[in-house]
């Protein structure tokens, strides 16, 4: 079993992904070679945008893509994926791959189209969290998890670039990365840790196992 983590992209608005990155060292669309990938994923959100009667007459919506990826090398789990030094300085951002859906064509003899993984925020033009989705699906939830509200509102204010969190521990923690430097968020109390102060703290509870450091010598 693979660690799943899973990063979430602001997108500025529907048909085009945030280049609120470009300016800063860190820009995971780039490292992750997604542009294109997002593209097609938001005009596939967008379409489903349009079928949903509570979303299709809305102006101003706007996605963030929670997007899946995993360490591009895949050792065994119990052998950890990447040493305490590697993500204390963030080198292990550079060494993950993104996941992908394979969606089928509803007609007989159509193609099969590959998209992005991803889970989808969409929210109004103040910030406000209406739905979440994915390429299958646009769901309107009546009632809405106090995390989430307060991550898309931290988005939509621009406070995070992006952010990524371990599936194994269903998003305890949230992990985000703005200017080029990265917090840990918890979503059990909504408390925000400084990475150092967070690995220190918490990277076992996080990941369960890490890779042993490796001596120069041997």
């Amino acid at each position: 079993m693979r660690i799943i983590f899973i990063f979430i992209i602001a997108v500025m608005s529907l048909g085009g992904y945030s280049r609120a990155l470009a300016q800063h060292k860190i820009d995971m669309v780039e490292i992750l070679g997604i542009q294109s990938d997002i593209a097609a994923m938001e005009e596939r959100i967008s379409y489903l945008i349009r079928h949903k009667p509570e979303l299709a007459d809305m102006k101003g919506l706007r996605q963030f893509h929670i997007i899946d990826v995993y360490p591009t090398d895949n050792p065994p789990v119990t052998e950890g994926y990447f040493t305490k030094n590697e993500y204390l300085d963030q080198s292990f951002l550079y060494h993950l791959s993104p996941s992908y859906y394979t969606l089928n064509s509803p007609w007989i003899f159509g193609k099969k189209k590959r998209y992005i993984s991803a889970l989808t925020f969409i929210t109004d033009s103040t910030g406000n969290l209406l739905a979440t989705g994915d390429v299958f699906l646009v769901h309107v939830a009546p009632v809405k998890g106090e995390d989430d509200i307060k991550l898309a509102k931290m988005f939509f204010d621009g406070e995070i670039d992006f952010a990524f969190y371990v599936s194994q521990h269903a998003g305890e923690f949230i992990t985000y990365l703005k200017n080029d430097s990265l917090y840990a968020y918890n979503t059990r109390d909504l408390t925000i840790y400084p990475w150092c102060e967070f690995i220190d703290r918490y990277l076992n509870t996080w990941v369960t196992y890490v890779k042993k450091e490796t001596n120069a010598s041997e």
